[in-house]
């Protein structure tokens, strides 16, 4: 009798695990994932060849940019670079509790006071995953300082089958993030003749590339 509990027991646990399973893998999932990495690049070519390059590089991983050369009227170049600030619009309204709930990384606006280009753009795969960039080119006199700051948004389960084909196209939508900040880098490293590109600091940790000199882990 104990021997025929003992293995209807054993039987309802693996069933009830094997259920576990597949529910999981059919469970409807959504995961933010922030980017944000900061790069010197030390060069006395112009903004406007900085920002074609740049535009040129995340053109080839995206569906949609918007980009803009702002005008500095005080004719100054400060001594060290702007950096870019993350703000919440509605930090401080009624809609704080919906835009900051667990599970959500809240609604983020990057505000580049003092850069001279800066460009946003989306791509979505069919609604499988997509990610957000803003690109921000900060001038001072040894060069100017690259704020990048993305969003990435994965979605997987029973509803989304086409993300298994866009990962077996596109690789995973991690991979294709990075993609696009190594293309970026990679035009202006081609299209910037001298210029030295340094990864000052950002997370997650990005590869290695090999002209991409580091003053921060991995130096």
């Amino acid at each position: 009798m104990r021997a025929k509990t003992f293995l209807l027991l054993s039987a309802l646990s693996a069933t009830l695990a094997g259920c576990g399973t597949i529910n999981n893998s059919l469970a409807d999932k959504t995961t933010q994932i922030e980017y944000f990495r900061v790069y010197d690049i030390k060069t006395t070519a112009s903004v406007s060849k900085l920002g074609k390059a740049a535009s040129d590089g995340i053109g080839k991983d995206i569906n949609d940019m918007q980009s803009a050369y702002p005008i500095d009227t005080s004719g100054d170049v400060p001594v060290k670079p702007g950096h870019m600030n993350l703000k919440n619009p509605f930090a401080n309204s009624a809609l704080a509790a919906f835009t900051n709930n667990a599970g959500n990384i809240g609604f983020k606006i990057a505000t580049c006071d003092g850069a001279a280009w800066t460009s946003t753009s989306q791509r979505d795969f069919n609604g499988s995953f997509g990610h957000s960039l803003t690109l921000c080119l900060f001038p001072y006199q040894g060069g100017y300082q690259l704020d990048m700051y993305g969003v990435l948004t994965e979605k997987s389960g029973i509803f989304h089958p086409d993300r298994y084909v866009s990962d077996a196209l596109l690789g995973s939508p991690k991979q294709f993030m990075e993609k696009a900040f190594a293309d970026t880098l990679t035009a202006i490293h081609q299209n910037v003749p001298n210029a030295q590109i340094e990864f000052v600091r950002g997370e997650p940790q990005p590869g290695p590339l090999p002209w991409v000199s580091s003053t921060a882990l991995g130096k």
